[in-house]
């Protein structure tokens, strides 16, 4: 078994990846002042990486953190490659991305503990899961627990919302997990609560209100949680399962649904989620 991250006696380094509206990362930012001011800081956004402009890089320069802007778009253009899913060609990008990132942390002093793909709108390819095995998660907006007879995961990729209300879900959820190979294939670490389906309007206007409505009920507080109970040091791995406190999770991991009245006033992982998802 071993610690995604043990502490170092300095707060945990995360890193940002995004591409849109930069709202998980205003949570996590959120979430980090208000561990700050209870006088409970455990880590700290040293950078945010994007693959286009967006909103995610004012946020960043608004909050004083370094940026890499590093257009997915021009990188091809400039390579004289039309089509944006040659994988060569993307793995040359992530292993750039990978030189810019190490250079910047070593130019601002900064450790590479975590990286968040927080709306992060590519896939993620061997230079980076090889250059930090086990440091890379994201948020999920559905329940990657569901599979089907064969033990494939059902609700994947970006349309997965819209598969679960298609599949008759009553509720949706949030899943935080590793970054794997094999797209929204890697451990889950943190469940949200469920959220219910909306009713009314299409199908597809339904699956959109509903993930809006899970960005701030269900993604925040999942993430904040993730990350924080990561840089406590209290998420570890075997081969077969998820353990935080070194209690075995099931295959939701730390679920959000299950929390105590006791532990939300205790935990400060628990009490910044709960913070950032009532704003």
């Amino acid at each position: 078994m071993h610690h995604l991250y043990v502490p170092q006696g300095r707060l945990m380094d995360v890193i940002v990846f995004g591409s849109g509206s930069g709202t998980n990362l205003e949570a996590l930012l959120a979430a980090q002042q208000s561990l700050q001011q209870q006088g409970q800081p455990l880590y700290e956004i040293r950078a945010v990486v994007s693959d286009r402009l967006c909103r995610c890089l004012d946020i960043a320069q608004q909050a004083h953190i370094p940026v890499i802007h590093h257009d997915f778009t021009s990188f091809f253009r400039q390579h004289g490659v039309s089509d944006h899913a040659d994988l060569s060609t993307r793995e040359l990008y992530d292993m750039k991305t990978v030189q810019l990132l190490t250079a910047l942390a070593a130019k601002e002093g900064f450790s590479l503990d975590l990286l968040a793909l927080a709306g992060y709108m590519k896939v993620v390819h061997r230079p980076l899961l090889d250059a930090f095995p086990g440091k890379i998660i994201n948020v999920h907006p559905a329940d990657l627990s569901k599979t089907d007879t064969a033990g494939k995961r059902l609700y994947t990729g970006h349309k997965a919302v819209l598969a679960a209300l298609r599949a008759g879900e009553s509720k949706t959820y949030s899943c935080v997990h590793l970054v794997r190979q094999e797209v929204d294939a890697g451990e889950i670490l943190v469940t949200s609560q469920g959220l219910d389906v909306v009713q009314g309007d299409t199908i597809k206007q339904r699956a959109q209100q509903q993930q809006d409505m899970q960005k701030r009920l269900c993604d925040w507080p999942a993430y904040v949680v993730a990350v924080t109970l990561i840089a406590q040091g209290r998420i570890a791995l075997d081969t077969s399962a998820v353990y935080v406190d070194g209690v075995k999770m099931g295959p939701r991991g730390f679920e959000l649904e299950t929390i105590t009245d006791h532990q939300l006033r205790t935990d400060w992982a628990l009490r910044a989620a709960a913070f950032v998802s009532s704003r």
